[in-house]
């Protein structure tokens, strides 16, 4: 009867615990008017995360912890990553950040120390863009990781992207080079933005896509027309590396072709 009261309560929870992480979705994804910070919103998912976890029958197929990630759009062409391209997930205290160092070092089979590099996480679009004997040849968003939007076109009117690869003093450029990052808005380009969206007078209709830079990047680069995007004031910022041929190529070798990167 004890077990029976704490399913009772624990599928109440869960239901409650879904509706209103949909709700939240809904507040920021479609009408840009959240409720909650992203923190609040990591809490809520975090305690669906562990009721679903202790009792796998309560998981639903339409539970927000089953969204992996958002499929391509058949409006745009797709691109199939040679290397999955991975979400971050998150730590949200000091128990956690050691919990993550036994993780690692259970995947290195080593209890070594490890020393780490931390970064300032960017919310932006996610993107790769591939190079071809030192030329752009393909940009892509994550997508659901397999495979995302072929959004080439947008990513070369990004002034800050290289065209070209500059060849390093006494190295090869790599024969093919795939590099993760986020496209962002600074926050000087996203107050001129709006600066100009004033002056033009752009109608209210268009309001809601200009409040935060996270919604705009992510409506913009799979979404307008490549003259549209080259007027918006986007960067990349580097993040990680996907596919290096050939494999004797070093990371440092990579940053010497001189990246034009935040």
């Amino acid at each position: 009867m004890l077990m029976s009261r704490e399913l009772d309560k624990a599928s109440a929870d869960a239901d409650q615990l879904r509706e209103q992480i949909n709700r939240a979705n809904h507040l920021y994804h479609v009408l840009d008017a959240p409720e909650i910070s992203d923190a609040e919103y990591d809490v809520l998912m975090r305690r669906l995360e562990a009721i679903e976890a202790a009792h796998p029958d309560l998981v639903t197929a339409d539970s927000p912890t089953q969204r992996v990630g958002a499929a391509p759009s058949e409006k745009f062409g797709v691109v199939h990553h040679r290397k999955m391209m991975m979400s971050l997930a998150n730590a949200m205290n000091a128990e956690e950040m050691v919990e993550f160092d036994k993780r690692i070092k259970r995947m290195l089979h080593s209890e070594a120390e490890i020393e780490y590099v931390a970064e300032v996480k960017l919310d932006g679009l996610s993107v790769e863009l591939v190079y071809e004997d030192g030329l752009l040849a393909v940009g892509s968003t994550r997508g659901d990781g397999d495979n995302g939007e072929d959004v080439t076109l947008n990513v070369r009117t990004i002034k800050s992207v290289p065209l070209k690869l500059l060849k390093p003093k006494h190295r090869a450029i790599p024969q093919l080079l795939e590099v993760r990052g986020e496209v962002i808005y600074s926050k000087a380009g996203f107050a001129r933005l709006n600066e100009e969206r004033e002056r033009r007078g752009v109608v209210h209709a268009e309001e809601h896509e200009h409040r935060r830079p996270t919604r705009l990047h992510r409506a913009d680069a799979p979404g307008r027309r490549a003259a549209s995007t080259c007027r918006r004031p986007k960067s990349p910022a580097r993040s990680a590396q996907g596919m290096l041929s050939p494999p004797g190529c070093s990371w440092a070798c990579i940053m010497k072709c001189r990246w034009k990167w935040l």
